[in-house]
């Protein structure tokens, strides 16, 4: 039995060349469709690094490969090319913030509520963990230090 081979997507021309493919007749099929927003590249592309190595560079290369096929057939459509926050954290191979800010209509990123600790700090419901500091204008915060219009007694959108 031959050992199995695994193509990496990123860099293995015949398996970018079948990802433009599918994303062509995909346009084809749905370019200007009233319930389309758009396309998503890549979303959360670090996290396919694990298995199909790549250096930023070639992540970048790979999401510009994709959204250029994405404009050539879907001209008039939004391309998002979605990020979470770890890859900054950890140095994961991720877009570079360069290729987020000039490529595809827009960045979407992902800031996750676990990853940041910000699930540990409010808790669930959004309120503060025993112990921690209640959120700025919110209730135990003086008057004086609350928004004016948030004033004493005032409530949002009055």
């Amino acid at each position: 039995m031959a050992a199995e081979t695994q193509r990496n997507i990123s860099t293995d021309p015949w398996v970018v060349a079948a990802q433009q493919h599918l994303l062509a007749a995909v346009c084809e099929r749905t370019a200007g469709h009233p319930a389309l927003w758009g396309y998503d590249v890549g979303n959360e592309r670090n996290v396919l690094t694990a298995w199909n190595p790549a250096d930023e560079a070639t992540v970048d290369a790979w999401c510009a490969t994709m959204v250029a096929t994405i404009t050539e057939h879907a001209p008039r459509d939004q391309v998002v090319i979605g990020v979470d926050q770890r890859p900054w954290i950890s140095h994961e191979p991720s877009p570079s913030p360069q290729l987020l800010a000039s490529t595809g209509s827009m960045a979407a990123a992902h800031a996750w509520t676990w990853l940041s600790g910000a699930l540990t700090r409010f808790g669930e419901q959004g309120k503060p963990a025993r112990g921690r500091l209640p959120r700025p204008g919110g209730a135990g915060v003086p008057a004086r230090r609350r928004p004016a219009c948030l004033g004493a007694g005032a409530r949002r959108g009055t």
